[in-house]
């Protein structure tokens, strides 16, 4: 367990609050738990193991129990690029609109109103490293929202997997084809045993609404949802080789047909 995340919590005072600490570490495992969920696409989620803890500034390090590199890169670098001084131009790869609204969710572990605040969270590489990767601070919120600015909304259709849904927030998530973003998608009561269906069968569809996208032209999300198409690939349909064409001889010998047509 080589590759693993380092989150040392700062107290506003010489005093961290349990009530503080339980926050904290519950909305770093919803962040980690999202961007996770966008790299290897598992509903139900790995483990993941405490590897570390430290007392002197609360320092926790988490690792996933098995084949965890990616994701673990995917946290540090999206944190970092979130979290920096530069404009971020695109969303880091990973970072669904569900990990964006998670990261922004930290900014009530700072504020002034929270009596049992904390003053910062940084990730770092390991609890001995001097240096932070990363810092998590009160204008959480306004830096994560310039990778949102310049968003806009077009009617259109995406094409993607329907591999996760929430049924409780009536939402879903398509894994979209072009751009391999997990997209979150909105829908109706209405539609519920639809959706259903089409997740229970990890299918192929096409959906239709209101699309919102980066700046950079990738997909957000979709709301305003008006139909859902299966596209799964037809089975018995005939398939052709690479420059064929499916029955274009009529059954006929390949040598045959030349001849007819040159006939």
């Amino acid at each position: 367990m080589a590759e693993s995340l380092t989150w040392e919590i700062e107290p506003e005072t010489e005093i961290l609050y349990f009530d503080a600490l339980v926050r904290s570490v519950a909305k770093l495992q919803k962040l980690v738990e999202d961007v996770d969920f966008a790299v290897t696409r598992e509903r139900k989620g790995r483990p993941w193991v405490v590897t570390g803890l430290h007392a002197s500034t609360p320092t926790i390090s988490i690792a996933p129990a098995i084949n965890g590199t990616e994701s673990v890169a995917a946290v540090k670098e999206g944190v970092r690029i979130l979290t920096a001084f530069e404009d971020p131009t695109s969303p880091p790869r990973y970072f669904s609109e569900d990990a964006l609204d998670d990261l922004m969710a930290m900014r009530s572990l700072f504020t002034k109103r929270n009596k049992y605040r904390v003053r910062r969270i940084s990730l770092k590489e390991s609890p001995e490293a001097r240096t932070s990767i990363a810092i998590i601070q009160e204008d959480v919120r306004q830096k994560v929202e310039r990778v949102t600015r310049g968003s806009y909304s077009l009617l259109g259709s995406l094409e993607g997997t329907l591999e996760a849904a929430n049924l409780r927030s009536k939402a879903f998530t398509i894994w979209e084809r072009v751009t391999g973003r997990p997209v979150r998608c909105s829908f109706s009561e209405g539609r519920r045993d639809e959706v259903i269906e089409f997740l229970r069968r990890q299918t192929r569809v096409l959906v239709e609404g209101k699309i919102t996208y980066f700046r950079n032209g990738a997909p957000r999300f979709v709301s305003e949802l008006r139909n859902i198409r299966d596209m799964t690939p037809d089975e018995t349909l005939p398939k052709g080789d690479y420059g064929s064409v499916p029955n274009l001889t009529g059954g006929k010998d390949s040598v045959e047909y030349v001849r007819s047509m040159r006939e």
